[in-house]
C-alpha cells in the first residue's frame, strides 16, 4: 500500500522521503547537532545515490515490510542460539573447534536479496559468508561437522519470505 502511494505520486516525492528519513537518521546518531550535517550531507547524498541505484538494478529487491518482524524474530533468535554456541566452543579447553569451508548454491535470484543473504550469514556466529560468486556463496564455518547446508537454506528461506520471492524446494 505504502509502496503503490509512493509510486502514484511520482518519483520527487519518493526520493524526498527517502531523503527525510536519511537525514533523520543521520540527526539520531548526531544527538540532534545540526553542525553535523557538515559531514552529514555528503554522507546521506551517498545513502541516497546507493539506494536509487540498488533499486534499479536490484531484482526482488523490495523488502515486504508486514514481513519483516518475522524475520528480525528469526534473525535474533538465530543469533542468540549461534551466539551460545560459539561461547561454548570458545571456553572449552581445548576450543571445541573444526573450521571448515562450504560451497552453498544460492536459490535467490540475482540481485539484492542475495546480497542480503550473504550479509546476513556473515552476521550469524559461527559462519562467515567469504566470498559470493554468481550462484554460489563461499562459507567459512567453525563446525564442518554440522550440517550447515539446512541451516543457510532456513535462512535463504526467510530472507526469500521477507523479499516476497517464491524458492522452489
Amino acid at each position: 500500500m505504502l509502496q503503490q502511494g509512493a509510486q502514484e505520486r511520482g518519483p520527487s516525492v519518493g526520493f524526498a522521503l527517502r531523503a527525510a528519513a536519511f537525514a533523520g537518521i543521520w540527526l539520531i546518531f548526531a544527538e540532534g547537532e545540526l553542525a553535523s550535517l557538515i559531514v552529514g550531507l555528503p554522507a546521506i547524498a551517498a545513502a541516497l545515490w546507493a539506494a536509487s541505484v540498488w533499486k534499479e538494478k536490484g531484482k526482488g529487491g523490495r523488502i515486504r515490510i508486514r514481513r519483516a518482524g518475522g524475520f528480525v524474530a528469526f534473525f535474533l533468535r538465530e543469533s542468540l542460539r549461534g551466539g551460545v554456541d560459539v561461547a561454548k566452543r570458545t571456553v572449552t579447553r581445548p576450543p571445541r573447534l573444526s573450521c571448515g569451508w562450504l560451497d552453498y548454491e544460492i536459490a535467490l535470484p540475482a540481485g539484492v536479496a542475495r546480497v542480503f543473504f550473504a550479509n546476513v550469514v556473515g552476521l550469524l556466529p559461527g559462519t562467515l559468508a567469504a566470498d559470493l560468486e554468481e550462484d554460489v556463496v563461499i562459507v567459512h564455518v567453525l563446525d564442518d561437522t554440522r550440517d550447515t547446508a539446512a541451516e543457510l537454506r532456513k535462512v535463504e528461506h526467510e530472507v526469500a519470505r521477507l523479499f516476497g520471492i517464491a524458492l522452489e524446494d
